[in-house]
């Protein structure tokens, strides 16, 4: 069992198993299943081993303080020297000080590397006291506290380049809506945006100008406005929130959420009514979550915009998924896959009667990387079949279905007919099951080249999900070809783009990594082609797990996983984390975006950085 730094960690570990409330094997699966937006701590009660409750009480007996930070009273002219952004990306929050010590809230009271880091930026003593990650993330959302750090004189500079970083939010407007209206159709000048109903693809003659459909009603107007504000400005989700008092409207921009502006909640339910009336959903219903989905015409681009809305406590919460049409947006090499990863992919989709899975997170790729998999071999000669929960993108010559639980159509049922329609390659959107699980295994046994996806924290893990479901190592070693784990990062905004020394600061952060070579990498400063996040756009990292001879007969063998991690690195696998630092040397992201969204190596640290 993992031992911590932090001794009293150990003990707790210790006192819950000793006391009946966790086992060492519920342990090992919790520090297996891990990964990198988690601690330990976080799993054993996201997975609802333990209680929040049971928890704090452990830690306290041992001495280990315990702390509410939405309770908690805040300095902030403590946090001058600390940007905010690292507080949030290391989960830790400085409350005050106590005797010449810095008091720290934290839900990972064993990251090291963390501690380090911000007890020699704030050249304090520090003491570390224990929160939930769930509290702590309450806090970044919803606390007034954070205004007045993020107003703080010096809060906003960065490690000791003093590089600018943004201040306020994209666009920041005042509650009242005539004034946010009047701030966001300055933008409208030269827009093109137009609204399509999904029913009719002859309708499009009929569209009307954004900005003629924004003169004719406010609600219609504030629609519209924000919907070309999150594709004017890339991102691939606007968020309506209902809050308390206001609706609050963030887009996601390269993996993260920004404010965009704010609304009355006097008319809140005018705007979520109107785009459900977009997506042709029921307005009458507030009480069940609901899915639809309309067209886009900006700037004679076409998007497709998926919308889900699921009830809250404060209202309706509304989610809009922005995808581009287009083949450039799933192609294989427009993704960032290093040369070897892409060589070895495009090699084993040539394959027949194999299987091929992508893993990773939600929000990581998969489904993308999927697309343009089948994008690659598509044509005329070669029958695909898909089934998907939802269809996100549309292709000619492939036959695309998407779940309904309420027909009976799932991924299970729907693989067994697709076998019926004479398939060439088969997609299955995601393996959830045993059921789906072994019926995609049967059929590339048949002879049929098969991709899916699962979730996993690396490639190897999919080996041993798929062991969870109940599938025989055999049938794994038989069937699988490669299982590609992959993570999105962002990428340098080339407009504002600086190289910088590799500090004592830094440095320490990958002493883990054979990284003693580089002396200085690139960031962005931050401009307004990347509204001062000093990145723009996102790239792909990734780990490509091939199963040769020896990894298959580990497989069958039922060998652990750390060794069948072993002969993947000693036969070439570069990890998620060593193709990030690859492109952090080629300078295409930081080193704070790798240790961001990759999982620590656990073996073979000591292997070369692929080129």
């Amino acid at each position: 069992m993992k031992q911590f730094r932090n001794e009293s960690l150990n003990r707790v570990t210790s006192d819950l198993i000793k006391d009946g409330y966790i086992t060492e094997e519920q342990v090992k699966l919790s520090l297996e299943k891990q990964d990198f937006s988690k601690t330990w701590l976080d799993s054993l009660v996201e997975d609802n081993i333990i209680t929040e409750k049971i928890l704090t009480t452990y830690l306290s007996k041992h001495s280990i303080k315990v702390t509410d930070p939405n309770e908690a009273d805040l300095d902030t002219a403590i946090l001058a020297d600390i940007p905010i952004e690292i507080l949030k990306q290391y989960r830790f929050l400085p409350l005050y000080e106590v005797d010449d010590k810095l008091m720290i809230a934290t839900p990972d009271l064993d990251n090291v590397l963390a501690i380090d880091y911000i007890k020699k930026k704030s050249n304090k003593n520090i003491e570390l006291i224990f929160c939930t990650k769930r509290q702590l993330d309450l806090f970044w959302t919803t606390s007034q506290k954070t205004d007045a750090m993020l107003n703080s004189s010096k809060i906003n500079n960065y490690s000791d380049q003093q590089v600018k970083r943004p201040k306020k939010p994209i666009i920041r407007t005042d509650e009242d809506i005539e004034s946010s209206l009047k701030q966001l159709s300055s933008e409208l000048t030269d827009a093109g945006l137009s609204i399509e109903s999904e029913k009719s693809e002859e309708e499009k003659s009929d569209l009307q100008d954004l900005e003629t459909q924004a003169a004719e009603a406010p609600i219609i107007k504030m629609v519209n406005i924000v919907l070309m504000n999150g594709i004017s400005k890339r991102a691939s989700d606007i968020h309506l929130s209902p809050e308390e008092h206001e609706l609050l409207i963030r887009v996601r921009i390269d993996g993260i959420l920004h404010d965009l502006t704010k609304f009355s909640k006097s008319v809140e339910s005018a705007i979520i009514s109107r785009i459900k009336i977009m997506c042709e959903m029921d307005i009458a219903n507030r009480k069940t979550p609901q899915d639809g989905k309309f067209k886009v015409v900006y700037n004679e681009s076409f998007y497709d915009i998926r919308c889900s809305v699921f009830p809250t406590q404060y209202g309706e919460n509304m989610v809009l998924r922005i995808l581009p049409r287009g083949e450039d947006s799933v192609r294989l090499d427009k993704l960032g896959f290093l040369k070897p990863v892409l060589k070895s992919w495009k090699k084993n989709l040539q394959n027949t009667g194999r299987v091929l899975l992508v893993t990773g997170p939600t929000g990581s790729g998969k489904t993308t990387t999927l697309y343009a998999s089948i994008n690659e071999i598509n044509q005329s000669n070669i029958n695909i079949m898909t089934i998907e929960d939802p269809i996100e993108y549309s292709f000619p010559l492939i036959r695309q279905s998407q779940v309904n639980l309420k027909t009976g159509l799932t991924f299970a049922t729907g693989l067994r007919a697709i076998l019926r329609q004479d398939p060439d390659v088969i997609m299955v959107g995601e393996i959830r099951d045993e059921e789906t699980a072994r019926t995609a295994i049967q059929s590339a046994l048949t002879g049929h080249l098969v991709f899916s996806t699962l979730h996993t924290n690396d490639s190897v893990g999919a080996v041993y999900r798929l062991l969870d479901m109940g599938i025989e190592s055999f049938l794994i070693s038989s069937s699988v070809s490669a299982v590609l784990a992959i993570r999105l990062a962002r990428t340098i905004c080339k407009s504002c783009k600086i190289k910088v020394k590799m500090d004592d600061v830094t440095r320490p952060q990958f002493r883990e990594e054979n990284i003693h070579n580089i002396n200085e990498y690139f960031m962005g400063k931050g401009c307004n082609d990347c509204h001062n996040t000093g990145y723009k756009g996102r790239i792909i990292f990734s780990e490509l797990l091939e199963i040769n001879h020896e990894i298959e007969k580990l497989i069958a063998e039922n060998a652990s996983e750390i060794d069948i991690k072993i002969a993947a690195h000693q036969n070439g696998m570069a990890s998620l984390r060593k193709d990030g630092i690859a492109k952090v040397i080629a300078g295409m992201t930081t080193l704070e975006e790798v240790l961001r969204v990759t999982p620590s190596d656990r073996v073979s640290q000591d292997d070369p950085i692929p080129t």
